[in-house]
Order: C-alpha cells, then structure tokens, then sequence
C-alpha cells in the first residue's frame, strides 16, 4: 500500500519500529519524484500502538536511510483525556517530551514537525488548551465531537414513560471539564437514526411479544413494529428497556430487538399512539428523541458505540438544515424504512 499512498501524497502513520522498518525498505522503490511524508506515533501509556521513547531514534534510523521519507509529524493519543482528575495526562505528556527529545536530536527531526496530541476531550478542555500551549501543535483529533457529542458522564439516564411528550430540552451531562468559552453549547447532535413503522395491530391483554416472549400485554394496547433491528446497528441490549420518539411523543420497546425488526408499544385507546400510522417515522436516536447517550446508557455502552455502529445498509442521507432532514427522511429511505440523517453546517462561525 506504500506505493499508492506516495501516488496520492497522503501521509503515513509510522506505528512501531518494524513499521518504520518497512518502510524504509519499500520506500527505496519508489518511483523517481516519489517520496513520502510520514508522521510518528508514539506510544505513552495507551499501550495500543506506537513507538515507545526509548525506540524513537532506533524508527527514525530506519526512515533516515531513504531520502525520499520526510518526518512531518509526530503525535500520541490520551488515555484518559476526558477524566479531569486523571494524573496519567501528566505521566504522558512526560513521555511524550522524552520523545520529542529524542526526535528533535535527530537528523530527520530538524525541520518544520507538526505535534498532535488533542483528543475531543482534551479539545474541549480549557485546561488542556493551557497544558499543550508549550507544544504549538498544528493538528487536533476530535472523534466524538464531530457527532456533536461532549465527552459525557457514563451512567446517566432519562426514563421516558409511554406518551411522554418528546420534546423536552436536550439534557447533555458534560464529565467535569472545564469546557471552553469558545465551544460551549457550540456542538449540535449531528445524526438523527430514523425508521419507519411497517406495521401495526392490536394485541389483547395477557398476550405476548415477540422472541422469548419477553413482553406481555398489560393491556389491550397497539403494538408497532419498526423496519430496524440489531443487523442494522440498533443494539439488541435496548430490548424492553429504551425508547423511540414518534409523532412527538416517546414509546417503549416490548419485548426483544430483532435482527431486522423492533416492537413498541403504543398503549391502548386513550395514549397518544392512537394516532400513530404505518408509513411514520420513528426517532431511535437524535433530535426529537432520546440522545445516543441515553441509548447507551440503556445498553450499558458508550455513546462512541452507539453512533459508530450504525451498519452500510442503513441509507445515509446528508443534509445542511434540519428542515431537509425531514424532507429527506420523507423522499429518501430505504425499503424497510431506515435513514440515518446527518446534519452539515456550512456556515462554521454560526455552528
């Protein structure tokens, strides 16, 4: 792949010493005009990938050999960025500056390299703004803020009883960051996950619903079933514990997620899903339902999980205003119903 990434000019990741190893070898057969811009990774307590600080001149030895390979960047990644109290930040950034040490002693490191260290967490974090000041780095990595997502606190939940009215301001529990000034309250969910409901019936007191018969009807009530399941990335761990948001209001799911199907329950008569019809849509997570946050609390997961594991068959339609978003959930779904929305904003000073 070494070839191709120098055809297209995208910079490499350099990872361990045998990394840094190959590609100095394949580095040597590259095209004449070819070279390659290549960034280290150094390995400071996440114990994942990277060079630890006492192997950094024995990578760099490697590259030096060719002179087509050019150090353009060197960066780690934060273990416990988003825990304000966490010392480890302290102890990584130690090692982070042996690294350093080492790499600006060497032949390669004497030109411009970029330092790139910020996670989202530590992007937010006005006290990290103060702790990387002395790296000047030209790069930062935000992951979950692109979601629109803080850094939460793990174990926080909202209950939705049925016919709760779904649109209650969004709660969003910030771990205790010192979040700063320039993007507090700045980010905005950007996905909503969409399904339509494909079918609807009546189902007696005492019966029950679905896989393992989980669910039993405390009364005669409406059940709805959803074109969405665990295959499409909606956890089977939600089973008779979340909630979906339709026509403004929240229902539970009954019984178990199914691997292309779920079931709610839209209460008898007299709820608000009285009026609920085949053909709606079903807000499984994002604005006008519950936050992936809360999923996951109701999964016993991450929100990281949540937004990340939406599967390819799920339709993905882009849009630049919310307005769209529901034109869109309208005229472009796929035919079990499913669309993820996500939200662009072009205009960066006002988002």
């Amino acid at each position: 792949d070494i070839p191709v990434m120098a055809s297209y000019h995208l910079d490499l990741m350099v990872s361990s010493v045998e990394v840094a190893e190959r590609v100095g070898r394949v580095a040597k057969s590259l095209a004449q005009g070819q070279s390659l811009n290549v960034h280290i990774y150094i390995e400071t307590g996440m114990m994942r990938l990277g060079l630890k600080p006492n192997e950094v001149t024995k990578g760099l030895d490697s590259l030096e050999s060719v002179d087509r390979v050019h150090l353009v960047g060197v960066c780690t990644h934060f273990a416990e960025a988003d825990d304000p109290h966490s010392e480890f930040v302290v102890e990584q950034l130690r090692k982070m500056d042996a690294a350093l040490a080492a790499v600006h002693t060497h032949p390669l490191g004497k030109g411009d390299i970029a330092v790139h260290i910020s996670n989202s967490a530590a992007l937010l974090d006005a006290r990290f703004h103060e702790l990387l000041r002395k790296y000047k780095a030209s790069y930062v990595r935000p992951g979950v803020a692109l979601y629109g997502f803080y850094p939460e606190v793990a174990h926080r939940r909202s209950d939705h009883v049925l016919g709760e009215p779904a649109d209650a301001p969004r709660r969003v529990w910030v771990k205790d960051l010192a979040v700063h000034e320039a993007v507090t309250g700045q980010l905005e969910e950007a996905m909503t996950f969409v399904a339509k409901v494909v079918n609807i019936m009546e189902v007696d007191k005492g019966e029950t619903v679905g896989y393992s018969r989980t669910f039993t009807a405390p009364q005669k009530c409406r059940i709805a079933t959803l074109g969405v399941g665990y295959a499409d990335g909606y956890p089977r761990s939600a089973s008779r514990k979340s909630q979906v948001a339709i026509r403004g209001h929240y229902y539970p799911i009954a019984g178990n997620v199914c691997m292309d199907m779920i079931m709610v329950n839209l209460g008898d008569a007299e709820s608000p899903g009285k009026e609920v019809e085949i053909g709606d849509d079903a807000i499984l997570f994002g604005p006008g339902g519950i936050t992936a946050g809360e999923l996951a609390w109701h999964c016993d997961t991450i929100h990281y999980e949540i937004l990340t594991g939406v599967q390819k068959r799920v339709l993905r339609v882009y849009v630049d205003d919310e307005t769209g978003v529901r034109d869109r959930r309208r005229q472009d779904t796929t035919p079990r119903g499913q669309v993820l929305a996500s939200l662009l904003h072009d205009d960066q000073d006002a988002h």
